[in-house]
């Protein structure tokens, strides 16, 4: 376990973590000694995260675009283990949808998830957190919410509404003590990222290459802890400066 002790104890609360940032996230914070509720819409790969972490985490099947789902999963929790003092909300949908040939119902169901989701696990645990004294809501982002994504419009308008989302809970949710903050992952090597064909080097971003999940996990760790106390409505890039702009093709290589 590290120095960062704020987490210990704490019931951490992570959706999709069957996989890829979640499944980095989950065991990111049960690390620093948290309890680890592992949700996914796929319980077998829930089971397989829980496997792997051992005591101090729980599995739970959860589609994250369920109102009714989510008051079962935390009424459950709360019983079992107290009441979630940290969520992240990580699950998300990955599908290309270009604007003239999308489907519309496809569009829905990205927005349900990604957006209509995120509400929902934030409506969820604010009684908990409240009763508690307060607790800490990090929200995975998307640089495709902070920019166009060809090819993919239902994925970045989903995470532009993420963003505002992200904003707005923090400013409605200081008076509980609840801070609400975004962590913004690039290309990342994840199962869904690899499997849309989505580069490992990236010779035009400061730091040429995806990232890790783990490092996506670092930053949610941090802004769950009280070492992040005075941080809200934030949002902290993970994307290797790719949001900062483009490196020539002619600059000298990075050795990163």
């Amino acid at each position: 376990m590290s120095a960062n002790s704020s987490l210990a104890g704490r019931v951490v609360l992570v959706t999709g973590a069957g996989n890829g940032i979640g499944r980095a996230e989950a065991h990111a914070f049960h690390a620093e000694g948290a309890t680890v509720v592992v949700t996914d819409i796929d319980q077998h790969a829930a089971d397989v995260v829980v496997d792997e972490l051992g005591d101090r985490s729980v599995a739970v099947q959860l589609d994250v675009a369920d109102g009714d789902q989510w008051a079962r999963v935390i009424d459950e929790v709360d019983e079992a283990h107290g009441p979630v003092r940290v969520l992240v909300n990580n699950a998300a949908i990955f599908t290309p949808a270009p604007i003239l040939e999308g489907d519309v119902e496809a569009w829905r169901r990205v927005l349900d998830v990604n957006v209509v989701g995120t509400l929902h696990g934030i409506r969820s645990v604010i009684p908990g957190m409240r009763d508690a004294g307060g607790g800490s809501i990090v929200n995975t982002i998307s640089t495709a919410g902070t920019r166009g994504l060809y090819g993919w419009s239902a994925y970045s308008t989903s995470k532009w509404g993420v963003r505002g989302l992200t904003r707005s809970a923090a400013l409605e949710l200081a008076a509980y003590g609840i801070r609400v903050n975004g962590v913004v992952p690039g290309i990342i090597k994840t199962p869904a990222m690899q499997s849309n064909g989505f580069p490992d080097a990236l010779p035009e971003q400061a730091i040429p290459h995806a990232g890790a999940p783990e490092d996506v996990a670092a930053v949610a760790v941090f802004l769950a802890s009280d070492a992040a106390r005075n941080i809200t409505g934030a949002e902290y890039f993970v994307d290797g400066g790719a949001n900062a702009g483009v490196v020539p093709r002619n600059a000298p290589s990075s050795p990163l």
